[in-house]
């Protein structure tokens, strides 16, 4: 009643009669309520190369509207079942009730299956035996009034601001758990924490590699340039024979017609045939 009739006064009275610590933040929850599965796991936000992470990404209303029916279709069939199709029928109004009381229901389930004596018939009621019921479990959540998606609850009332504070304390609490881990991790890579650090040696070998990598790529860059525009040296010269006149001189070499440089002179011939060399080769 305190949640469909959303009335300050009476949702701050039910949360006293929850037995919510009013000294907590804990004390702003919300009620127990059927939302997709999937609608949770969309605020694990993901963002491709260049777009603004300052903006959050959340699941389409398209789509969450339809995780929404067909998660609301698995809990009529449910209520059906204990409460027959026909009586809900005469009773339209009554639905919403019973839809966060089974959401309570089911996340409480386990310690009030605790609490209940072994024996007791309450047990074999379909709320504790029908599989379908305990399936829905999965889809349950409750959210705080500064969570991502308390979006898809009604709106909170009954809290009183201290609540709120008790929220904003708790978080500069964890922040301040923090730092000392991010000082250290800050001084660290910055080596003035003792020897070298794994990170700052991984950053300086990429450093080096990429130096090397970077004149290999020109060698042969250049390389690929000579090729291509066909100045490689000629076959038919060295650059010794280009820049030394008296190159041949010193193996005793015969300038030849061609202008090329030979170890023999220009008028020699084999002095045999080529049968006779075959023949001494052989014999």
């Amino acid at each position: 009643m305190y949640v469909v009739q959303e009335k300050a006064s009476d949702q701050y009275c039910g949360r006293i009669l929850a037995g919510l610590d009013e000294l907590s933040a804990a004390f702003a929850v919300s009620y127990p309520d059927f939302v997709p599965i999937e609608v949770m796991k969309s605020f694990d936000w993901m963002f491709d190369e260049g777009e603004d992470r300052s903006v959050k990404k959340g699941v389409p209303e398209e789509d969450y509207d339809e995780k929404k029916k067909e998660v609301n279709a698995e809990v009529e069939e449910v209520l059906n079942c204990i409460f027959t199709h026909e009586r809900l029928e005469k009773f339209p109004t009554i639905h919403r009730f019973l839809e966060v009381g089974l959401a309570s229901f089911l996340i409480h389930s386990k310690t009030i299956a605790e609490c209940i004596p072994s024996t007791s018939t309450i047990l074999h009621l379909p709320l504790f035996t029908m599989t379908k019921v305990y399936k829905l479990k999965q889809h349950v959540r409750i959210a705080m009034p500064w969570d991502d998606h308390y979006k898809y609850f009604s709106q909170s009332t009954g809290i009183p601001p201290h609540v709120i504070n008790y929220q904003h304390f708790a978080e500069i609490k964890e922040l301040i758990k923090k730092l000392p881990t991010q000082f250290e991790e800050s001084l660290d890579a910055r080596q003035f924490n003792g020897a070298i650090s794994l990170p700052q040696m991984k950053e300086l070998m990429k450093e080096a590699q990429s130096e090397q990598n970077a004149a290999m790529a020109a060698d042969i860059a250049t390389i690929k340039k000579a090729m291509e525009d066909g100045k490689l040296l000629s076959v038919d010269s060295s650059p010794d024979e280009e820049e030394d006149p008296d190159y041949g001189k010193q193996f005793d070499l015969h300038l030849h017609p061609d202008g090329t440089l030979r170890k023999v002179p220009p008028d020699w011939t084999f002095p045999m045939n080529l049968q006779q060399m075959y023949q001494y080769w052989h014999c």
